[in-house]
């Protein structure tokens, strides 16, 4: 009777903490929950893995880090009988799957649950996401094995034989014709559209039948995108319209941006520019009111940015401005393309955060600096699209005939050169062939309105690679302006360099810490600034966040100099500053500097021995995200780890340059890389071209 009680109530606090979390009320679900896993660990050992699921939920909602989440489940697992790890192995997995460096961890999971799992039910749940897995896997692979995605394909549709009708055979069903349409459109199944036409009907038939609107929807849209892939388009535009009227009657709006994005692929195959444009612009709009209330949104509603966003805001930008012809280009084409590359930067900035940016309006070039240009390369499927904002005038832009394979292509081989101090001249070509895109058909314009900075609001692979280096056959581009990035004007702090007495705060280390090798230089580096201008140093076993936090605290230092190694990621949690005893991530970083005395922003933040991450093709997001995150008005950070004797000469030229006079930040960054590219030892791009400006120009 204890034990049938116990059950009870445990089956009570488990509801409530759940409706609890689906409110946003995190804490006290987590009270809840944390008495309901204590009880049913005393009944039942498959509640006690459901109660341990939702606490591990609880915290998936409040957009803790995955590596925090990933440990929790691992100590979930251990906490539960072998035969009831099922439901949370296919958990663990879909955290690891989260981590796109994690996915061979993601498929031993779903496999380890398949061997655990207690129901068939449970069992086919882990096949589908390996196979989900596996075709993502196979898709992005050099030498895919798309054979293995289909055997893992038939051994589904044998086991929901044996399933009856219920939602998992119901959502079963979705995931296998999600993967058998990716087959589909990469010509690479077997099965036949006829097939797949009888599954998604006897899909949305099921669906029907339960009365579940949302797996209707995904049916419907499924039959859309079929017919979509055999160029039926008024049957696939049927199909969709009729999932959207469904999808906006029961407010799916994570269904609802989909389906318009779809809807305008369809108009724009059958030649209906105008309606294409209409139903993009619907799908933008979902996605800004599902961006505005990210902060209390489940993990449901959550989307790969990547896969789900990104290529609606650039094919909205390639229909706009495909309807230019040369030379002649629509004015309301280019700055609706230029608005939605400002919308699209600060959505992936959202999606690193997990949460919200606060932002100002967008800026004009002209009400901020009459010197300086903002220039946008858009990398497109099939082209490369540049606009260009000057001072005073309408925007421009041009057409380069470079696909993004092109481009990535010539990005990787530029930057693989020039982080090696085995740069040579024939690696210029490359650098050259970017030139000639992006900068020469706008050098008459430049040098006419007297442009002396180039501000870059990069995109795609441009982002891995600093602007200073590419070169007109005589001069790097440095030579003739100086650089800054911004992640988009509307995140810019129009706010000069104001001309006050240099007090900096310096941190760094030179012993080898937590792995990271020692940094010997690194002594001479502060002690070379700390003689130029007025500083306060925090070096090794005292450079630890707490005496960060009060130093920050006690003076508004205008620059925080932090010569320690340091990581861009793709993600928040993969994008961190070394101390002597920790690592300190972008959020913890941004609390630190909020903690300011009289809330006046950091002017400038130097990360002198920084790097992104290796192999990530989106690190650089990092280094865009702290510098927004961190509150600083400017970031001057490196891309690539380099002689720090190289950094040491390079940071006391620029401190010497920003004690003079009118001398904007972008212009001391520019004359301390000329000081190494003028000096022999030092004149290979890889020991001054890693230095990037983000934020405040000025």
């Amino acid at each position: 009777n204890e034990g049938l009680e116990n059950g009870l109530k445990g089956a009570i606090d488990l509801e409530l903490g759940t409706v609890q979390r689906l409110m946003g009320e995190y804490t006290t679900a987590e009270i809840n929950l944390e008495r309901s896993e204590a009880l049913f660990s005393q009944t039942n050992a498959i509640h006690h893995a459901a109660a341990l699921l939702a606490l591990g939920d609880n915290l998936r909602d409040q957009f803790v880090p995955l590596n925090r989440q990933f440990n929790n489940i691992q100590e979930q697992i251990a906490l539960v009988p072998p035969d009831s790890r099922g439901i949370i192995q296919i958990r663990a997995g879909e955290i690891s799957a989260a981590h796109r460096t994690s996915s061979n961890q993601a498929l031993t999971q779903y496999r380890q649950a398949q061997a655990t799992a207690p129901t068939p039910s449970l069992r086919l749940q882990a096949l589908t996401q390996e196979f989900l897995m596996t075709i993502d896997l196979t898709s992005s692979s050099a030498t895919p094995n798309w054979l293995a995605v289909e055997t893992l394909a038939q051994q589904i549709e044998e086991q929901l034989i044996q399933l009856p009708l219920s939602s998992t055979r119901l959502y079963t069903r979705l995931n296998l014709a999600d993967g058998l349409l990716k087959l589909k459109e990469n010509n690479t199944t077997s099965v036949t559209s006829l097939a797949l036409t009888e599954l998604l009907t006897q899909t949305l038939e099921e669906a029907q039948t339960l009365s579940d609107r949302r797996a209707e929807t995904e049916a419907l849209s499924k039959l859309g995108i079929l017919h979509e892939q055999q160029q039926q388009w008024d049957t696939a535009q049927q199909f969709t319209i009729a999932a959207l009227t469904l999808a906006q009657a029961n407010g799916e709006t994570d269904l609802t941006y989909r389906l318009s994005w779809q809807l305008g692929r369809l108009q724009y195959a059958q030649g209906n520019t105008e309606a294409a444009i209409v139903a993009f612009n619907d799908a933008i709009q979902t996605l800004n009111t599902l961006r505005s209330d990210l902060n209390s949104a489940s993990g449901e509603v959550r989307f790969s940015f990547r896969d789900a966003v990104d290529p609606i805001y650039r094919e909205m930008v390639s229909l706009l401005l495909s309807q230019d012809t040369p030379n002649t280009p629509r004015p309301e084409n280019v700055i609706q393309a230029r608005n939605l590359i400002e919308s699209l930067q600060l959505s992936e900035l959202v999606n690193f955060f997990q949460t919200d940016c606060d932002v100002s309006n967008l800026a004009q070039i002209d009400e901020l600096d009459p010197h300086s240009a903002v220039i946008y390369p858009i990398v497109l499927s099939d082209r490369l699209e540049v606009i260009v904002s000057l001072p005073g005038q309408t925007l421009q832009h041009h057409s380069v005939s470079l696909s993004a394979s092109q481009i990535n292509q010539i990005v990787n081989l530029l930057k693989s050169e020039v982080s090696s101090p085995d740069f040579s001249s024939r690696s210029l070509s490359f650098a050259q062939r970017l030139y000639d895109g992006i900068i020469r058909p706008i050098e008459v314009n430049l040098s006419a309105s007297n442009i002396e900075n180039l501000v870059f609001v990069l995109d795609g692979s441009l982002r891995n690679l600093p602007m200073s280096i590419l070169h007109d056959g005589e001069q790097f581009l440095i030579e003739k302006y100086a650089i800054a990035l911004t992640p988009g004007l509307q995140l810019f702090d129009p706010h000069p360099l104001q001309q006050q007495e240099i007090n900096v705060l310096l941190g760094g280390l030179t012993d080898a810490r937590q792995g990271f090798a020692a940094l010997p230089n690194v002594q001479a580096e502060i002690a070379s600034i700390s003689r130029a201008v007025s500083s306060d140093v925090l070096l090794n076993d005292t450079f630890v966040e707490q005496n960060l936090t009060t130093k920050i605290g006690s003076n508004p230092f205008p620059i925080v100099h932090l010569a320690s190694h340091g990581e861009f990621g793709s993600t928040a949690e993969e994008t961190f500053i070394l101390t002597w005893d920790d690592r300190i991530d972008v959020n913890e970083f941004n609390t630190l500097l909020q903690r300011r005395t009289g809330n006046r922003p950091v002017e400038l933040l130097i990360l002198s021995a920084c790097r992104t991450a290796a192999g990530d093709d989106r690190a650089t997001l990092g280094l865009a995200g702290i510098a927004v995150r961190s509150g600083a008005r400017s970031t001057l950070a490196s891309l690539w780890y380099i002689s720090d004797e190289a950094t040491s000469v390079l940071m006391g030229k620029l401190y010497e340059v920003l004690g003079e006079q009118n001398t904007t930040k972008a212009e001391a960054v520019r004359q301390a890389q000329l000081e190494l590219l003028r000096n022999p030892q030092y004149a290979n791009p890889y020991y001054w071209a890693p230095f990037v400006l983000v934020g405040n120009w000025l």
